[in-house]
């Protein structure tokens, strides 16, 4: 079956399905890094979307832990959002967390996960469950050193952006977000925070070790981008301010 699996052939692994073979409890020993798998974990890892189905419809459980990982966290590393929206419609505990505390967005943050809509489809899930929706610590962890191992600026103000107008908290970890952003040079996210965000974050306010938003983003590339100090030094818009400049307006 396994060979079947990894060719895609879906009317061989139904085959074999219909003969008596277990959707569920076969279990072998995969020849990469020699990782213990179940049929259900090798279409994931495929991304054979038509497999995936027919294995859940012919009862393999989405949430076995006979294998190396759970089959949801196998779907955020190596799939797009179908299959993990299958696997979570399917009965796959979507607030489940790995042998690190990680949630599903996390581990989606920290390895690195470039897709919206499976960004978007976990913060809905984790949402709709109520379930560490303050995630506060470890997301910002791992937000933090996924910048720190990538430059793609684009995708990290997409995730920040992403996470506040889904309700996501602003501090955590000991710092804000505006302190990561500024450490990041983010100035679309700094700008964001500052001038957008309702209410806006205070650019004085201090993270766990006395430091401010520009002095984090001094400490850790000896100078701070011109476009975030700009945004960090320029006043807040009042209420006031924005009032009088749209009465003048009209």
């Amino acid at each position: 079956m396994y060979a079947a699996i990894r060719g895609g052939e879906v009317g061989v692994v139904e085959a074999m399905l219909k003969s008596g073979c277990s959707a569920d409890a076969v279990v072998w020993r995969g020849r990469d890094r020699g990782r213990v798998k179940t049929p259900l974990l090798a279409a994931i890892e495929k991304g054979e979307e038509g497999v995936v189905k027919l294995l859940l419809q012919y009862g393999a459980d989405p949430n076995s832990s006979a294998g190396y990982t759970l089959p949801i966290f196998c779907a955020v590393q190596h799939c797009g959002e179908p299959i993990i929206r299958i696997l979570s419609e399917a009965g796959a505990d979507v607030t489940v967390t790995d042998s690190h505390s990680r949630t599903l967005l996390m581990a989606a943050v920290s390895g690195g996960v470039h897709s919206h809509s499976v960004l978007s489809y976990l913060i809905q899930c984790m949402r709709r469950q109520d379930e560490r929706w303050e995630v506060g610590d470890t997301f910002f962890y791992h937000l933090y050193h996924a910048g720190m191992r990538c430059e793609q600026q684009k995708r990290l103000t997409l995730m920040g952006k992403l996470f506040l107008q889904n309700g996501g908290s602003l501090r955590g970890y000991g710092t804000t977000m505006l302190h990561i952003a500024a450490a990041l040079r983010l100035p679309a996210l700094v700008g964001y925070l500052c001038k957008h965000h309702l209410p806006p974050l205070d650019v004085n306010e201090k993270d766990r070790y006395g430091l401010t938003a520009m002095d984090v983003c001094l400490l850790c590339f000896g100078r701070a981008h011109h476009d975030v100090v700009d945004f960090i030094l320029a006043p807040p818009l009042s209420s006031s301010s924005s009032s009088s400049s749209s009465s003048s307006s009209s």
